[in-house]
């Protein structure tokens, strides 16, 4: 992502670019027209992207990645009259996979690094259990949807991410949120 926001001419650059991105309706003349899910040009109905709503992280700007993150939630799966809604097929459970982990509040960005992306959790608590009763728990702490900070074990964590090894180890995450 480094080299993605400093393609784009930095974060400022970069932040303009993603917000256009959302925003900018789509033209059905110049996409598949077998795709669904649209926020702008954004097309969650296209696994491909779905790493997009959390690339405002690495700008620090996770307060915007939230709203999108949110929206998606909300409005892109359900169960209702017609039975299971989702935006998109299911190729593996990808869709599945990516609900079940932005609504607990952390987000594997990359299969090539073992790190999750912090992000506010649809529930009060999560608790991960591993086979050595190890527990990593995410704890919302407020009423609001914008991330203020993140405190791991008691401590302010600076980053916006966390190790894969806390899954074995255990940690408490307390998920801070703002208006």
């Amino acid at each position: 992502m480094t080299g993605l926001i400093e393609a784009y001419g930095g974060p400022g650059r970069f932040e303009a670019r993603l917000d256009s991105l959302f925003t900018v309706p789509w033209d059905p003349k110049y996409i598949a027209r077998n795709v669904s899910g649209f926020i702008g040009q954004y097309c969650h109905g296209n696994q491909p992207d779905h790493e997009a709503p959390f690339s405002y992280h690495f700008i620090g700007r996770p307060e915007k990645s939230q709203q999108i993150i949110d929206r998606i939630l909300n409005d892109m799966y359900g169960v209702g009259e017609t039975g299971l809604a989702l935006c998109g097929m299911d190729d593996a459970g990808e869709m599945s996979a990516w609900y079940v982990f932005s609504a607990a509040g952390l987000y594997p960005f990359s299969s090539a690094n073992d790190e999750y992306i912090v992000t506010v959790p649809v529930f009060d608590k999560v608790v991960w259990e591993s086979s050595e009763v190890k527990k990593l728990s995410i704890v919302h702490l407020g009423e609001e949807r914008a991330l203020k900070e993140i405190q791991v074990n008691g401590k302010t964590h600076p980053e916006y991410f966390i190790p894969h090894e806390w899954f074995t180890q255990g940690a408490n995450i307390e998920i801070f949120t703002e208006k």
